[in-house]
């Protein structure tokens, strides 16, 4: 489980929206080089919210930098209106030791946003996950 936050949104802005949260809240399994995550994003200074699920390839799973990459189906939420939606993942980990049940991460993601006619989206991530289980 863990929780993301996207650092330019709230350092500088973004190019739509002035300095402002945008946070993501995750929950997802792992087994070895096969990750799945649902994970709920809320951006409120744009009205913004998505739900949905990443399904990843884990490389090198029991070294301290993980390497992990995949693709995200999605929904985001505007007023009064769903819209589907797909992206895809590319995340760095680092693990404090193999034994440490918290560990960082940065994340990019080019996202298909059909609320804006089918725009291309890029965006990064900070994140703090904690493992429930202490599997590598």
């Amino acid at each position: 489980m863990g929780t993301e936050i996207d650092p330019r949104n709230a350092i500088f802005g973004g190019t739509v929206n002035e300095q402002a949260f945008d946070g993501m809240l995750k929950l997802g399994y792992r087994n070895g080089h096969f990750e799945a995550n649902a994970f709920y994003e809320i951006f409120p200074v744009i009205d913004y919210k998505s739900y949905g699920m990443n399904l990843n390839i884990v490389t090198r799973p029991e070294k301290i930098m993980v390497p992990v990459a995949g693709f995200q189906i999605s929904m985001i939420q505007r007023p009064w209106h769903l819209y589907p939606s797909l992206a895809i993942n590319a995340k760095l980990e680092y693990h404090f030791n193999r034994w440490s049940r918290f560990f960082i991460y940065l994340r990019g993601e080019s996202k298909l946003r059909s609320d804006w006619n089918d725009k291309i989206v890029h965006s990064g991530y900070f994140g703090v996950a904690y493992k429930l289980t202490n599997n590598k």
